[in-house]
């Protein structure tokens, strides 16, 4: 006979040691993760909502944000963006065909009915091609008139990829910017992240220098090239 436990009292208030003992009962164990830029406002304005997602694990089933959704296609074309453009929708396909695969299997699981899964995937499908959209018209517009359109300055001789997506730590912090360029001429480390917004953006431009995302990738690049972290 396997030895008897004691149930855990279920806790009166959720934020309080009782109420991670009454967790952990059910195998939902606190951790600690790196400091992400993207934790700042969940923080801010749900703390108990920070410790179930990013302390616990915990995620809605099929959760869905239009802008995060686009968002996260525009970041996986933009990481093709120094392979020929057959290569790079062909890389991006393939990513929609894993992503439509895995929903798939995901609202099976959970018995949804083929019209609503139909309509699931078929919203997947055209944040994708929006998407496609906008990153191939951002290829076309000149950015510089030394450089010429984005596209040409991104592959400029000027500049070196020293990476895409590379993981920057730095003590309990991390950053993940999406493209890493040296520039030659005036030795300096460019940080790109691209940004959507469903709103101006040159309102969204003038926000950047001082949001907290900025100053957490410039603090932790500025320790791995200095010091060699």
């Amino acid at each position: 006979m396997p030895p008897e436990t004691e149930s855990v009292k279920q806790p009166e208030h959720r934020p309080s040691p009782e109420a991670m003992l009454y967790l952990e009962s059910f195998g939902l164990v606190d951790r600690q993760p790196m400091i992400r830029s993207s934790d700042y406002r969940m923080t801010r304005s749900c703390p108990f909502t920070y410790y179930l997602c990013r302390r616990l694990g915990l995620v809605k089933a099929l959760q869905y944000s239009e802008a995060l959704s686009r968002g996260t296609w525009v970041h996986h074309f933009f990481s093709f963006i120094t392979l020929s453009e057959d290569d790079r929708v062909a890389n991006c396909y393939t990513l929609l065909n894993r992503r439509l695969d895995e929903l798939k299997a995901q609202l099976k699981a959970m018995g949804t009915s083929n019209d609503k899964m139909h309509e699931i995937l078929h919203r997947e499908e055209t944040d994708f091609l929006v998407t496609k959209a906008w990153f191939e018209a951002a290829l076309t517009v000149t950015i510089n008139p030394d450089l010429g359109t984005l596209k040409e300055h991104l592959c400029n001789d000027r500049f070196i990829h020293v990476g895409q997506e590379l993981l920057l730590k730095h003590g309990d912090c991390v950053a993940q910017p999406d493209l890493l360029l040296y520039d030659k001429p005036y030795n300096k480390l460019w940080i790109v992240d691209f940004k959507t917004c469903a709103g101006s953006p040159h309102q969204r431009l003038q926000m950047c220098p001082w949001e907290f995302q900025t100053q957490h990738y410039f603090a932790i690049a500025h320790h791995q090239v200095w010091y060699g972290g």
